[in-house]
């Protein structure tokens, strides 16, 4: 992550139905984009949307939305139209991309039908993501955890069962609040006998 690589003004100040996605953007497709680059029409710009969440009853997926380096996505994607015959090549150019994207800003729903934007908002501030895969995050479906570890190294579930978004707003909250303690996310657990490992 690069913490100076910001949305534009335009991207960051967008309303929801403004959110311009491309299908050519979509770099992960599972049942509608798990993520995609979104382009500012106006300056240029670019952001990085990345699924953070999946209600399969209401129809919606959560994603987050983080500046992304223009001149690093046309570098991806000449590379990647280049073609290769080796599928660990992908998997490198995509994580370059995403090195290259800065800390998330804002917090995005679309409707899982259609990819219409529901609803948009600025990220809580120290918004946490985990470190999880598309498929551990799709697959979470008694929802995540977070997880605190004192100064004894003693390990604790503070909540359980919330949606990612709001999982991350609480990490965030708690170590805002100056604790010395380490907070991280993880899928929730039906038996929760042992914590999970750290990140």
């Amino acid at each position: 992550m690069k913490p100076d690589t910001r949305l534009c003004a335009h991207l960051a100040a967008l309303a929801p139905a403004q959110l311009p996605i491309d299908p050519a953007d979509i770099l992960d497709w599972y049942d509608g984009p798990i993520s995609a680059v979104v382009r500012c029409t106006r300056c240029g710009g670019a952001g990085i949307l990345e699924l953070i969440d999946c209600d399969q009853a209401a129809g919606t997926r959560g994603f987050t939305l983080a500046g992304l380096e223009p001149e690093a996505f046309a570098v991806y994607r000449r590379n990647v139209d280049r073609g290769s015959c080796d599928p660990a090549r992908l998997a490198r150019e995509t994580a370059a991309l995403y090195a290259c994207a800065g800390p998330v800003e804002r917090l995005v729903t679309l409707r899982a039908s259609d990819g219409a934007v529901l609803q948009a908002g600025p990220a809580p501030a120290g918004f946490h993501l985990p470190d999880a895969t598309r498929e551990q995050r799709l697959s979470a479906r008694d929802g995540w955890s977070v997880w605190r570890e004192d100064d004894d190294g003693n390990r604790f579930e503070v909540s359980r069962g919330l949606s990612l978004a709001d999982t991350g707003q609480q990490a965030g909250q708690c170590e805002a609040r100056g604790h010395e303690q380490r907070y991280w996310l993880a899928p929730t657990r039906r038996a929760s006998h042992s914590p999970p490992p750290t990140r």
